[in-house]
């Protein structure tokens, strides 16, 4: 499916919405504890999501969901119970098409320190040493929120990205000419 967009600075832009047929292979999991190498994903549209990016093309894709299954050998994958985290799929196919940015969109403008307590602080900047940091102190980021994003966008730049930004879809166009989101860099 194609949707013309208007822009009124650039033309029009097209955006293809892309329905991936996702297959998450779990090795040895624990889905609460999962880590990056614990997840491989075979995507047969891999190629197709390339050549639109390559073509210009803005490609909405991942979501939540997908296929979770175990590799039972010789070729042969069998269903099992999971959840596919969505940031996580998201940064494992920005990470597969070395994208130059890796923008999550959320319910927040900007990431915060202390969400929600009187010591709350708003980012507009973070570096992937202080995204690390302020992950590992636990006390930051929501579990089932804001911290899969954040180590979402840290596996991300670990693998080559430049640069990542989180924003509401409301600012995503401004916070990518820099005006407000989170914006997150390797340094």
């Amino acid at each position: 499916m194609k949707i013309r967009i208007s822009n009124s600075e650039k033309g029009s832009a097209v955006v293809a919405v892309v329905a991936l047929t996702c297959i998450f292979v779990i090795l040895g999991f624990s889905m609460l504890h999962m880590a990056k190498s614990e997840i491989i994903m075979s995507q047969k549209e891999l190629d197709s999501v390339r050549a639109l990016v390559e073509a210009g093309v803005v490609v909405i894709t991942v979501g939540g969901g997908g296929i979770p299954v175990i590799d039972a050998g010789e070729g042969q994958y069998r269903g099992t119970a999971a959840v596919i985290d969505k940031d996580f799929a998201s940064s494992l196919l920005a990470q597969l098409i070395k994208a130059d940015l890796f923008l999550i969109s959320t319910a927040v403008e900007k990431v915060a320190l202390n969400f929600g307590k009187p010591d709350e602080k708003w980012l507009d900047q973070m570096t992937l040493a202080e995204a690390k940091q302020y992950l590992a102190e636990g006390t930051h980021f929501a579990k089932g929120s804001m911290a899969p994003k954040v180590q979402a966008i840290i596996w991300f730049l670990e693998s080559g990205g430049k640069k990542a930004i989180i924003t509401n879809p409301e600012n995503i166009g401004r916070a990518l000419k820099g005006e407000t989101g989170t914006h997150i860099s390797v340094d």
